[in-house]
């Protein structure tokens, strides 16, 4: 492709693939779980349903493995959805709190793994330190990072959904949703029938900043592992 303007034949998506859209980026989310059962719930890691809070709280950050001494970076949103980012370190099952209120956490990862492993040891959990119940992120053992289908647009922001899919393993069937809210209340945008397979959409959404999307599955079956994932650009609102 050479430099200069951009041919008038070029669609949006391969400019901005192309670093040529000024503050516009190509993103994907990944999600999934390992137990999906035969009535709908949030797909991510941590299992039901995802509790919103209604005001940011510093976190709670622990693993289920005495041994963890990594780092994990936090990214989220604080109480006016503005981004923001923290980096904790593991004090293995001990808690350690974060020094930043958030309200919500977009996606987690490891930077750096357990002494003498090339990955996390066991589950970590961030919490709020108040509403505990009322878990944020989860990296289950060696995964590294989270899967949450939950996303929610940072302040001065807008998010194009444009792709996502969902893969099934042998003999597993299932219905999931992709959900978006809208005044308080979730609905249900798309929808994809699996069976052993994957299946996978062309789609068109756009949300403005604080808004939010989820994918929520059911299972013809007690258990099943699902996973998928949701393309987005992200750009100025």
């Amino acid at each position: 492709m050479p430099n200069g303007p951009i041919p008038i034949t070029q669609d949006f998506l391969t400019a901005v693939r192309l670093g040529r859209i000024t503050g516009w980026s190509d993103n994907h989310q990944d999600f999934g779980s390992n137990s999906i059962g035969t009535s709908f719930v949030d797909v991510w890691w941590a299992g039901s349903a995802e509790e919103y809070l209604t005001t940011a709280e510093l976190l709670d950050v622990f693993s289920s493995d005495t041994d963890d001494d990594g780092t994990v970076l936090i990214i989220g949103l604080d109480q006016n959805d503005v981004e923001i980012t923290e980096s904790v370190v593991l004090d293995g099952t001990n808690v350690v709190n974060t020094t930043t209120a958030f309200k919500f956490v977009n996606y987690a990862k490891m930077t750096t793994a357990t002494t003498g492993s090339d990955n996390n040891l066991g589950n970590i959990t961030m919490r709020p330190t108040t509403s505990t119940t009322k878990t944020k992120a989860y990296i289950p053992i060696g995964q590294g990072h989270t899967a949450k289908s939950q996303y929610r647009v940072p302040a001065g922001k807008r998010a194009i959904i444009y792709d996502w899919d969902a893969h099934a393993g042998k003999n597993d069937d299932f219905v999931v949703f992709m959900q978006i809210l809208d005044n308080g209340a979730w609905h249900t945008e798309n929808r994809l029938l699996i069976y052993q397979n994957t299946g996978h959409e062309e789609i068109h959404h756009v949300l403005s900043t604080g808004g939010q999307v989820r994918v929520t599955a059911k299972s013809g079956n007690a258990s099943r592992p699902i996973y998928g994932h949701f393309k987005y650009l992200l750009g100025p609102a």
